[in-house]
């Protein structure tokens, strides 16, 4: 499973305080931009125009705290799964080997052999599965 995703952060404050910074910035750039123009011509049009528009993107990015309990939430569902698919897999062989006790090909060919490789494998499980239905649904 991966690391959740960190944003890099280049100040210290919450992303609330500099956000409201920011907006009373641009607001006094825009009350005095003549003389700001003035001064400097860099930041003659669309500088203000770009100013807002960067805000309001990062008013769209969640905070830390926020993006962290999605991502636990994430993880927790696919926990749930995970050991829902253990357990209907395992169901699945009990039955193989009860219907084909001696005949250990049909058993490994119905995943038994992979199953301890793939039983923690948010990838492989899946496809072990998958295999496993395709294969006792060809048999019914």
């Amino acid at each position: 499973m991966k690391k959740p995703v960190e944003e890099l952060r280049l100040f210290s404050k919450p992303d609330d305080e500099v956000l409201e910074q920011s907006d009373n910035l641009l607001s006094s750039f825009q009350e005095n931009k003549p003389k700001f123009v003035e001064r400097f011509p860099q930041l003659a049009d669309p500088f203000d125009t770009e100013w807002a528009a960067a805000t309001a993107t990062a008013r769209e990015i969640l905070p830390d705290y926020t993006a962290v309990a999605g991502q636990t939430s994430e993880t927790v569902m696919l926990e749930t799964m995970m050991e829902q698919g253990r357990n209907l897999f395992q169901t699945v062989m009990l039955y193989v080997e009860l219907a084909f006790a001696e005949d250990a090909t049909t058993i490994k060919l119905f995943g038994k052999s992979q199953y301890n490789l793939a039983r923690n494998s948010h990838l492989k499980l899946p496809v072990l599965l998958k295999s496993t239905f395709k294969l006792a649904s060809d048999s019914m």
